[in-house]
């Protein structure tokens, strides 16, 4: 999905196995499917306070209210967290998203590893050395860290602007290794 997308509600299902106090014991076999449902949806669980456990029967404590969202969303609402609220009325707790206003802070500069081993990267950096030895250093310095800044971002725009669709098509491919296992666990070649 390439939308801001937030998905919320009571999903009847503990994610974890300390998602449940008193009651039976929590089973691999509960966690699966929900779990595997928020990594294959490229969901994480949104930040939030308040009490622990959303639901209860007043004998049984579970942690079955939640708030996903994927990274789409936190690049559209810069910080936002889940307020859970007190219980009075329900067996479940009220949630409250919190989206904080104001502006975005500008994105700041940091350097990828990854392009270090780009084999643009040495001969980039090299042109970009100041070859007058005499000068403020410090000035040098300056001149040299915004020419290469300027050139990493435009290599990181022009060689690996759709890390993100690679990232997916390679979980996608890792998924289907898992399932393959799953199935087949005595082929030596899946591992």
């Amino acid at each position: 999905m390439d939308d801001a997308c937030c998905v919320l509600g009571d999903f009847n299902a503990v994610l974890y196995k300390g998602g449940r106090l008193g009651g039976d014991e929590i089973h691999d076999y509960e966690i699966k499917h929900f779990a595997e449902w928020v990594i294959q949806s490229g969901l994480q669980e949104m930040r939030c306070k308040g009490p622990y456990f959303t639901w209860t029967n007043k004998k049984v404590w579970s942690q079955l209210d939640r708030v996903f969202s994927n990274t789409y969303w936190y690049g559209t609402f810069y910080y936002c967290q889940v307020n859970y609220l007190s219980n009075a009325l329900s067996d479940h707790t009220p949630m409250l998203i919190e989206i904080t206003a104001g502006p975005k802070p500008q994105s700041s500069f940091q350097f990828c590893d990854m392009w270090v081993r780009d084999t643009s990267f040495h001969p980039m950096v090299h042109t970009a050395l100041p070859t007058n030895i005499e000068g403020d250093p410090g000035k040098k310095l300056i001149k040299f860290l915004l020419t290469v800044k300027k050139q990493l971002r435009a290599l990181n725009k022009c060689k690996y602007a759709n890390l993100r669709s690679h990232q997916e098509e390679a979980r996608l491919v890792l998924t289907q290794i898992q399932q393959a296992l799953e199935e087949q666990l005595e082929n030596s070649t899946l591992l």
